[in-house]
């Protein structure tokens, strides 16, 4: 059972984290990226009653 690594096959495996490191983001990263910060701003705006005129502006 004993043996490194290599022996049992796991030499040339790709690393699968430098893999999804160099991918693009998948679509919900990218809306996630685009919506966030808008509700940021409206949370943040929200106590000051300017949420309606905020949302208005942006979307």
């Amino acid at each position: 059972m004993g043996g490194r690594a290599d022996q049992r096959g796991a030499a040339g495996r790709p690393s699968t984290y430098y893999d999804a490191k160099a991918r693009k983001p998948s679509a919900r990263a990218a809306r996630d990226g685009v919506i966030a910060p808008l509700l940021v701003a409206l949370w943040v705006h929200r106590a000051t009653g300017l949420a309606g005129i905020l949302l208005g502006t942006l979307l």
